[in-house]
């Protein structure tokens, strides 16, 4: 190398060398760069790169100068397509910035928003009514859905997924006209806070209400705040730009945990250890308690929600057309998976409503209940041919006495 008089190299695609896909250890390769007279290095590392391989390594940290190359911002990167493409209309290059400024945070500006639009040119549709629909195909979700999805009387389309909590459910409608009235784009679509005890439908509104913006219950995401770790709602943000996300035993969260969802809230954002922003402008934040006491959650942290909804115990009645749903979502899967249906009788729901019910866990334990007597006997009724195509099934819940 010395021999070679003085040049400069640039190294890039380090990752293959700190994954361990070479038969050097990144120091050994990296040093004799470094350290050399001859050669000036420059060497291409993201942040992430930099703080898990150089910054620890005393070897190497003290022979380099850490020069920081932030992305454009959004008028940056909107002067920069502007310039670049002139082909495509202002519209569609200010639609687009409109789109992508609050998703696909791991990658940055001008790239994020570069790539989207030469798909668009190479489609020929780089039209200002292209981006929208593009942008949903890309990100596996219906934006307009969102949008649409505000003219939605949410207490009506959660009470049928949810039962009683009348006045939950008109609370949670309230905060929801509350979050748009606001008219603050940057802020979550709506956050919530449900206290209440457990197993008495929390839970299941949080998934109505994926259902009811997202199109699917699959896009509630959960996180247990009694264990967070500090970046996890980095990654949530980056793998999940569009869901519920369901904060749940919130008042076991530590302060510096609480600190990052009020920004999530309040902001729009959180920012990581490297400066970046992960926004939730296009998540529902749903913190949820069943410690009712008034110093669960400082005032000022409660004021920062849209709503504080508060889900009160169900009773006997409740539970058992919990149960009856229940049993009758299982009916609907045995009809279509299997053409046969269960004979749901009162003496079955009372069954399920009894032992699947308590106090202490509410309807919780109802699905378990469910899935280990009378589904189960119900898949035995069918392997063994007990049962033929259109005919019903009959149990009878003594038998798990």
């Amino acid at each position: 190398m010395e021999a070679a008089g003085k040049y400069i190299a640039v190294l890039s695609g380090m990752d293959n060398v700190f994954a361990g896909n070479t038969s050097m250890s990144a120091e050994d390769i990296l040093h004799p760069f470094f350290s050399s007279n001859y050669i000036h290095t420059i060497t291409i590392l993201t942040d992430e790169e930099y703080s898990a391989h150089i910054a620890p390594n005393k070897k190497l940290a003290h022979l380099v100068e850490k020069v920081h190359i932030r992305g454009l911002d959004s008028a940056q990167t909107k002067q920069f397509l502007t310039v670049n493409y002139r082909s495509v209309p202002w519209e569609a290059v200010d639609e687009l910035i409109a789109k992508t400024e609050h998703i696909l945070p791991h990658i940055p500006y001008p790239k994020r928003a570069a790539a989207i639009l030469q798909d668009l040119i190479q489609e020929n549709k780089a039209q200002p009514h292209h981006v929208g629909h593009h942008i949903s195909k890309k990100m596996g979700i219906d934006m307009q859905r969102i949008s649409d999805a505000h003219q939605t009387d949410v207490a009506e389309a959660i009470g049928k997924y949810v039962v009683n909590q009348k006045r939950a459910k008109q609370e949670i409608q309230n905060a929801f006209i509350y979050s748009r009235s606001c008219g603050e784009s940057k802020r979550p679509v709506a956050s919530l806070f449900f206290t209440g005890p457990s197993g008495v439908g929390k839970k299941e509104t949080a998934k109505a209400i994926a259902q009811i913006y997202f199109g699917s219950s699959n896009y509630v995401v959960s996180i247990d705040m009694a264990k967070y770790a500090a970046g996890e709602l980095c990654e949530i943000i980056t793998e999940h730009p569009f869901c519920v996300l369901l904060l749940e035993n919130f008042s076991e969260a530590t302060d510096e945990a609480q600190a990052e969802v009020l920004s999530a809230i309040s902001n729009g954002y959180i920012t990581d250890a490297f400066g970046r922003k992960y926004f939730t402008t296009h998540m529902i934040l749903i913190a949820t308690t069943t410690n009712t006491s008034e110093d669960a959650c400082s005032t000022e942290f409660l004021d920062s929600f849209d709503g504080v909804i508060t889900f009160v115990p169900l009773s006997v009645k409740h539970v058992q057309e919990v149960a009856r749903r229940k049993l009758a979502r299982l009916n609907g899967r045995l009809q279509i998976e299997h053409d046969v249906s269960l004979d749901i009788t009162p003496e079955l729901i009372d069954y399920v409503a009894w032992a699947g019910y308590s106090e202490e866990s509410g309807a919780h334990a109802m699905g378990g209940l469910i899935r280990s007597t009378i589904e189960n006997k119900a898949m035995q009724a069918i392997q063994e041919g007990k049962v033929v195509p259109g005919g019903k099934i009959r149990i009878d819940p003594r038998q798990f006495a």
